[in-house]
């Protein structure tokens, strides 16, 4: 595999992680609501329940990390500094991990070296013409479930539209803004910040770097915050709050349109409520 395009890796890992039932790849119902310029991906999913969070392994302080399983074991992204995973739990068909070489917490802010690690993933992906999408929950409020430093990646296929959800809104509102310059997109009420990058130029991780420090300039102080990113734009949402009612866990991928939930029972709740009314909730 060592001359083979990233996807080609993961997809014969992804085939033989979950025929050896060491991954495990989630059954769900999706609906979509489309209001205005978002159509919002809604995923039930009534076996995560079975999922193990943070509060269940505390106790043992297993961190399933360090060391890795290597039947989810990609390869080494190419500054060595972070191992390339399949998520054990994977509700989309390749859900990738970044995981730091050695402990680092997920307290801590992104790198240079994350984001060079992350960069070259994005890349990979949209060079293998599928989607690419990256989130990084950072909090305690943020919906991240390991305390070790990772950033999650999905590589969606292409033939499925609107996605990320958020991606035409910033695109067609940052256009109005100068290119690199904080924007906030309008049906989002709670603070938050957006990035468009120029498009007459190479991004690099010095670029991420510069875009991701300022947008950390609108995040409280020790406040939790999603960080979302692709090839083409950069989001940060402070987060005053993990759950809504004490029932609905967001994490970053509510923030770029896509809404977890375990059961049938949530996914009324959203849509009697409203979806862009819970997540304005989540923040300040």
């Amino acid at each position: 595999m060592a001359d083979s395009s990233l996807i080609t890796k993961v997809a014969e890992v992804f085939e033989k992680a979950l025929s050896s039932e060491f991954l495990t790849f989630i059954p769900s119902v999706e609906e979509r609501l489309q209001i205005n310029k978002i159509n919002y991906q809604i995923r039930c999913l009534p076996s995560l329940k079975k999922k193990p969070t943070q509060k269940d392994t505390s106790k043992s302080k297993f961190n399933p990390f360090l060391p890795y399983d290597e039947n989810l074991y990609i390869q080494k992204t190419p500054n060595n500094l972070h191992n390339v995973l399949l998520n054990k739990f994977s509700v989309i068909k390749y859900h990738i991990l970044l995981t730091t070489v050695d402990f680092q917490s997920q307290q801590d802010p992104l790198n240079i070296h994350d984001l060079e690690s992350m960069l070259w993933t994005l890349n990979s992906i949209k060079k293998d013409n599928y989607t690419e999408l990256a989130f990084f929950n950072c909090g305690t409020n943020s919906g991240a479930s390991q305390p070790h430093k990772h950033l999650q990646i999905l590589a969606i296929d292409k033939d499925i539209k609107d996605m990320p959800p958020v991606n035409r809104i910033i695109i067609e509102e940052g256009q109005t803004i100068e290119k690199g310059k904080i924007f906030q997109i309008s049906q989002y009420k709670l603070k938050h910040g957006c990035v468009l990058f120029p498009e007459d130029k190479k991004i690099t991780a010095e670029d991420l770097l510069n875009y991701y420090n300022s947008l950390l300039n609108i995040v409280p102080s020790n406040s939790s915050y999603n960080f979302i990113c692709t090839t083409k734009w950069m989001l940060i949402v402070p987060r005053s709050k993990e759950t809504y009612n004490e029932r609905i866990s967001v994490n970053s991928l509510g923030f770029a349109g896509m809404v977890l939930v375990k059961s049938m029972e949530d996914s009324e709740l959203i849509k009697k409520d409203g979806i862009e009314t819970i997540l304005n909730s989540l923040g300040y």
